[in-house]
């Protein structure tokens, strides 16, 4: 339904406006004497319902959810019905007064009763059910387009994250140590096991907890300190006060990759990487540095990691983070300040 929903929409929408559109064509045209009249009425009391409701449902209500902000949709739902009921209120006062005037024949099937206040007030349950529909319509199918962009972006951070790259780097390093040191061998595998297992299986999910985020951060740096061996500084500092909070999966890993991945080789000097994480209340922040050297030659898709990271936090977190990035001859600093 979501996959029909997203590619049919506007057809949808142009189904729900011709049936709106038909239910008040047959209620005007059994008030009103003048075929001319009741299609004037028609046309107008559509043209304000259409363009208001566009304007309520693909501005303020994808706004709203955007910004997470609903009570402020809900505000100006209340707001725009009033206005499309003020406004056709006005629209058949105005025909009243054309039929007085002479402009159309007298209506004998409009009730006596009705008067400005009355079709104000009698207007308002059929503009909430009618823009309830749209706004109902359009929210499910904002839902639908966030949750699958979502779910391709977490595609493709779990197919970054898997790189032959680092998986041959891995492998071949367990094969050299299986005949130097069978117990480290092992140790590496069974980390190097349980990282493939949470991207396979734990970055599929919409969220997990900051306890299964944290391990597999700390079993990604340790098989890393193990593949560097005594050639890199190493330092993290982890600090949290509540791990059962939940975020969405592999969303941190690719400033400590991105690390690992650019840190210095200059034989000259040790390189380090260094790593603070701390959690307070509803706050992350995660601090990551490593060493640079102006002779290392930038690969060209270094900047994509960060590049699906900030389109994830854009979706999940609009507003609520805050990442800064920056480069000195020495080192590259990343800092990501997340709101929950």
């Amino acid at each position: 339904m979501k996959n029909y929903l997203l590619g049919s929409y506007k057809h949808i929408v142009i189904i729900y406006w011709i049936l709106i559109s038909a239910v008040y064509a047959v209620q005007t045209f059994r008030i009103y004497d003048s075929a001319e009249e009741a299609l004037a009425v028609t046309l107008s009391v559509c043209a304000v319902v259409i363009l208001i409701n566009h304007f309520l449902s693909d501005y303020l209500l994808t706004k709203a959810m955007r910004e997470k902000n609903m009570p402020f949709f809900f505000v100006h739902f209340v707001w725009a019905v009033l206005l499309m009921s003020f406004v056709i209120a006005c629209i058949f006062y105005g025909f009243r007064h054309f039929e007085e005037v002479g402009v159309f024949a007298y209506s004998e099937r409009l009730p006596d009763t009705d008067t400005f206040g009355n079709d104000f007030i009698m207007l308002i349950p059929s503009m909430i059910v009618t823009s309830l529909g749209f706004c109902g319509l359009r929210f499910y199918y904002e839902h639908a387009r966030v949750e699958k962009a979502n779910r391709e972006l977490q595609f493709k951070t779990l197919q970054d994250q898997i790189t032959p790259h680092f998986m041959f780097n891995v492998l071949n390093h367990i094969h050299v140590l299986m005949e130097e040191n069978v117990a480290l061998a092992s140790s590496l595998l069974e980390k190097y096991a349980n990282i493939l297992r949470y991207q396979l299986y734990q970055g599929q999910k919409e969220f997990i907890s900051l306890e299964q985020e944290v391990q597999f951060l700390k079993n990604y740096i340790e098989v890393e300190q193990i593949r560097w061996e005594d050639k890199l500084d190493v330092i993290c500092r982890w600090q949290t006060m509540d791990e059962s909070i939940e975020i969405p999966p592999l969303l941190l890993i690719t400033f400590i990759e991105n690390a690992f991945k650019h840190v210095s080789r200059c034989s000259s000097r040790k390189g380090y990487v260094n790593i603070a994480f701390s959690q307070h209340d509803k706050q992350l922040m995660l601090n990551v540095e490593n060493s640079t050297s102006s002779l290392e030659l930038k690969k060209e898709d270094s900047g994509l990691g960060l590049v699906n990271v900030r389109k994830r936090l854009d979706i999940l977190y609009p507003k609520n983070y805050t990442l800064t990035c920056r480069e000195t001859d020495t080192a590259y600093c990343s800092q990501l300040i997340l709101n929950l």
